[in-house]
């Protein structure tokens, strides 16, 4: 009872913020609250006013009466510095948009985060550092502990003594190594050429021992996010299992290419790629452009994006979607929680688009309760199986 009181009266200092009847004292104590109920971070996020502004239209469609004259408020304000061409969301008025947030959705989970609701769920945890790295032999080398760590250790050829070095001494460009990440993990791993290189859940990644001279070739099946080293002597190069191309000399872009998705996403977030279909002349991207290959037609499109924030959230440690099928969120959820979701009897297509903004590194009860506040269906878990059920 006194984690839920003060976690109310957060939500108390946050609205006397936006009305300015926020004492000085009053402010020291919300400060310190925040600190107490380990929500600085998501409060240090909400200061970013246009972030605030595109979460709240998101979620306006979940929130309750209560909080309705609220919102209306707070978009009348937002207009008004629009019109102006500037937003000026000051510090109160973030804390009283993070209390719309808590009293509209993301209460639910900050709530669970503080102990309030305690659920069977809440023992599986979220995905961690940990993949098998195959060299020479069919054997997998376990990897788990702190990525940049185990990024030199297990893979990086400049450093005298790696792993690979001591038991494979005579590597060459003929040498194939295979970093596989399994379902409820993630990993990042540094390239001999300084390319780093984010592994998403159920992803594999296969690269040379050495680069040769003229390029620097790879192969993804999943999802990675790639920071390139520049390098105008030697293209670094991505091969999908869909014969995907994708070129560049150093830039930072996401590649979405899991099997069980109908299309290979690749979306640029800075510099230039090309991308193309194996020895054909590939399409351009600019940043904020995704290509989008449809398997079954096979056809290569591009679309500009007003923000490249969705494709690369699951790098930052979100799970962002918006307006999104339910069969969408729920892969996801299996491959970073190491689950398998059960919809017997329930089509997850006939219930619509939903949008969710929440961190991965909770454990799924948060999760699980948020989708039951906006779907209505309910959860019951049997190992790591959840079951969904009206």
């Amino acid at each position: 009872m006194e984690q839920k009181a003060t976690f109310f009266r957060i939500v108390e200092l946050m609205s006397a913020g936006i009305k300015a009847e926020l004492s000085e004292q009053e402010a020291l104590e919300l400060d310190e609250l925040l600190d107490t109920m380990e929500l600085r971070e998501m409060y240090n996020d909400m200061n970013n006013g246009r972030e605030i502004v595109r979460r709240l239209k998101r979620l306006e469609r979940y929130a309750g009466p209560a909080c309705d004259a609220a919102f209306t408020d707070f978009k009348k304000q937002v207009q008004r510095t629009e019109r102006t061409g500037r937003i000026r969301l000051f510090r109160w008025a973030s804390a009283a948009a993070m209390a719309l947030l808590l009293m509209a959705v993301g209460g639910q989970h900050l709530i669970q985060r503080s102990g309030f609701f305690v659920s069977p769920e809440s023992k599986i945890g979220p995905a961690v550092e940990h993949a098998f790295l195959y060299s020479y032999t069919d054997t997998g080398i376990p990897i788990t502990g702190p990525a940049d760590e185990h990024a030199y250790n297990y893979i990086g050829q400049d450093t005298a003594f790696t792993l690979l070095k001591v038991l494979y001494p005579k590597q060459d460009a003929a040498v194939q190594n295979h970093l596989v990440v399994p379902r409820g993990a993630t990993y990042t791993i540094r390239l001999a050429d300084g390319t780093k290189v984010v592994l998403n859940a159920e992803s594999e990644l296969r690269f040379p021992a050495l680069f040769s001279q003229n390029e620097r070739r790879v192969s993804l099946k999943g999802e990675a996010y790639f920071d390139v080293a520049k390098d105008a002597r030697r293209p670094f190069v991505i091969h999908t299992g869909d014969s995907l191309d994708i070129r560049v000399l150093g830039t930072k872009f996401n590649v979405q290419t899991y099997k069980d998705s109908p299309r290979t996403a690749v979306t640029l977030i800075e510099g230039a790629v090309s991308v193309g279909l194996g020895s054909e002349a590939g399409v351009v991207l600019k940043p904020a452009e995704q290509a989008v290959f449809d398997r079954k037609s096979n056809l290569l499109s591009v679309r500009p994006l007003e923000n490249t924030f969705h494709s690369v959230a699951w790098s930052n440690g979100y799970f962002d979607f918006d307006a999104a099928p339910l069969c969408q969120i729920l892969k996801e959820l299996e491959k970073w929680y190491n689950i398998e979701i059960n919809t017997d009897g329930i089509d997850p297509d006939e219930l619509g688009l939903f949008s969710l903004h929440m961190s991965r590194r909770t454990t799924i009860a948060p999760i699980l309760n948020m989708l039951h506040e906006i779907t209505g269906l309910n959860f019951r878990t049997t190992g790591r199986t959840v079951h969904l059920f009206y």
